[in-house]
């Protein structure tokens, strides 16, 4: 456990009346259950039991628990419905009755969840009696009842149904249940019944469940969803100094980050990526400008976790293969997982085949599944383990950054290879080629933009050499000969609402693959933005897609080619050629920065 002497003793002296309550109010109900709570030694037994939640394992020190109160900085909830940021210090601080609170990965729901039950023990206590579980400790055939009954056991209780019915009808009974995403699939829509029949029956009851976003729990109708705030700038500052560091430091820390450029600064929003930002600070003396460069800071401080003032000091991973064979490793992982196009959650069984696949291309990486996990999980925290086996990566663009770092290593022949296939794919493999532009200029300007641009250009040629205005013409009218644009009338306010295309020859399937394709097909969207039909129903063969009287909103369905007719051709045309006259120039600049840079290499 935990607490001070003095701490302790406040905590008592909050516990004692509620326990007094209950004692009085449940005595005579259940006979015999609420014996041990005459005694008065009990409240100190309690608050022991309850002060030993706080104690927690952190990044800064895995090895050994350290109490929430030393370092933990409280975290905001969105209010609702006018979306401002709440810092929670308290239950009392949630919507009354039953609320799950939903974060995503590196927020910090758990710690927040044990943050809100020892304030049980203090000044700020809401006056209910906290009781701790996490989903994770549930198997396949055991219920939420045994959990709580062996809970309130712990108490000093002899807990049974008519025991946990008083507290739940007390209005003091605060059930804190962490980690819904972690329960068996076999076992949630039983666990969400339970807890259902909980908040029906015992209006008074308080339950507070964390879960990442989009699992069952969020859907039931009981239940309150209150999300978790993302840090800005006005936390950080508080926020560095919970964690021990000097004012000086800290302002020098939230400077920094505030000087980055954005890409890197938007990373930085949750209480993971926030700490481990310190830990690169600390390390390199500044932020890293760009991104790649940021990864890679990131990646070697994780795994040393020391000043470069202190040279000689390793930190002994589980893998035992050596930073730079373990980043390489990381990165064919990254790939592999791409691949897959799981670059935010695997669960246990793509983990586990994704590793199996990297392990087959290093044959000179000797490590288990498990180690390699544990270092990447608890050693860097690059990844975490949430759910039931699951493992997300902190953040999709570091997974998507050492996917390219992986494809920047091969030889010419196997990343032309792969530049030829993103070609083809180009959704799935968007933001890797994005960091590939930066840090494989050559080669991603030579196999993959200059030959897409180039081919963009061309589909507009038609029999031709080059462009003309009819071989556009032509193209747009096949185009939208099986499209039908969707045009919402609303409070007598047309705009685009969407469109449908029903086969591969459509403009906005032919003008998908790649940035230059898609520029061209923003180009043709932005004509039709600004020429909407002022009465959509007068286009010829336009239908009623949907109708709201009540919002006084109707959506007509537009053919495509009627629509283009409506507008006239002209200023397609128009729009089409001042795209292809942008690509016209990136692909020069492109040819160019690609001969410097070839020649740039001796």
């Amino acid at each position: 456990m935990t607490g001070t002497g003095a701490e302790i003793a406040v905590a008592v002296r909050v516990l004692t009346p509620l326990i007094k309550d209950l004692y009085e109010g449940g005595k005579d109900i259940v006979s015999g259950a609420f014996k041990k709570w005459s005694n008065q030694g009990n409240a100190r037994k309690i608050a022991r039991k309850i002060a030993s939640v706080g104690n927690v394992k952190t990044i800064w020190q895995f090895d050994k628990e350290v109490p929430l109160k030393d370092f933990y900085y409280a975290s905001s909830i969105i209010e609702k419905p006018n979306g401002k940021k709440k810092q929670a210090n308290s239950i009392a601080d949630l919507p009354p009755g039953a609320t799950v609170i939903e974060g995503i990965v590196g927020q910090g729901k758990s710690i927040f969840l044990r943050y809100l039950c020892v304030q049980e023990l203090s000044e700020n206590s809401s006056g209910h009696l906290p009781v701790f579980i996490e989903f994770r400790e549930m198997k396949p055939g055991q219920t939420l009842f045994q959990f709580i009954v062996r809970e309130l056991k712990s108490y000093g209780l002899n807990a049974d149904d008519d025991v946990f019915a008083f507290l739940a009808s007390s209005g003091k009974l605060a059930l804190l249940l962490d980690g819904f995403d972690e329960l068996d699939g076999g076992m949630i829509s039983d666990v969400v019944y339970e807890l259902e029949r909980y908040v029906n029956n015992f209006e008074n009851i308080t339950i507070i469940v964390t879960s990442r976003p989009d699992c069952d729990i969020q859907k039931s109708s009981a239940f309150h969803v209150t999300r978790l705030a993302m840090l800005d700038n006005s936390d950080y500052m508080p926020f560095l100094e919970r964690l021990g560091l000097p004012k000086l430091r800290a302002n020098e820390i939230v400077t920094a980050i505030q000087n980055s450029p954005s890409e890197v600064s938007q990373l930085i929003n949750t209480p993971l990526m926030l700490t481990l930002t310190v830990t690169v600070y600390r390390s390199e003396k500044s932020i890293p400008p760009e991104l790649p460069e940021f990864f890679e800071a990131l990646f070697t401080t994780v795994f040393t976790r020391h000043d470069k003032t202190k040279p000689g000091f390793v930190r002994k991973h589980k893998t035992d293969i050596g930073e730079r064979a373990l980043q390489k490793f990381f990165e064919i992982f990254c790939f592999m997982a791409a691949q897959r196009g799981k670059t935010r959650t695997l669960t246990s069984e793509e983990f586990g085949a994704t590793f199996e696949q990297a392990i087959f291309y290093s044959p000179d990486v000797k490590c288990s599944l498990e180690a390699f996990k544990f270092d990447m999980c608890k050693v860097a925290c690059l990844l975490l383990e949430e759910g039931l086996g699951d493992v997300t990566f902190i953040h999709k663009s570091i997974a998507e950054y050492f996917a390219a770092s992986f494809i920047k290593r091969q030889q010419e022949a196997a990343a032309q290879k792969f530049y030829e296939k993103a070609s083809n794919s180009f959704e799935h493999w968007r933001d890797i080629l994005k960091f590939l532009s930066r840090i494989d200029q050559y080669r991603y300007l030579r196999f993959y933009k200059i030959p897409s641009d180039r081919s963009t250009l061309e589909i507009f040629y038609g029999s031709q050499s080059h462009a003309t205005d009819e071989s556009i013409k032509e193209y747009i009218r096949r185009g939208v000969r099986n499209t039908t644009f969707l045009l919402a009338n609303e409070a007598r306010q047309p705009h685009l609402m969407g469109w449908r295309s029903t086969t591969i020859t459509s403009l906005e399937k032919q003008l998908d693959g790649s940035l230059s394709k898609e520029l061209l097909f923003s180009r043709f969207i932005d004509v039709i933005v600004k020429n909407i039909p002022p009465k959509p129903r007068d286009v010829p063969g336009a239908v009623v897609f949907d109708e709201d009287r009540a919002r006084s909103r109707r959506v007509i369905e537009v053919p495509g080619t009627a629509l283009v007719d409506w507008i006239g051709i002209d200023p397609f045309v128009k729009a089409i050629k001042v795209g292809m006259q942008e690509i016209e120039r990136g692909l020069t600049e492109a040819v160019l920065a690609a001969e410097e840079l070839k020649q740039n290499i001796f």
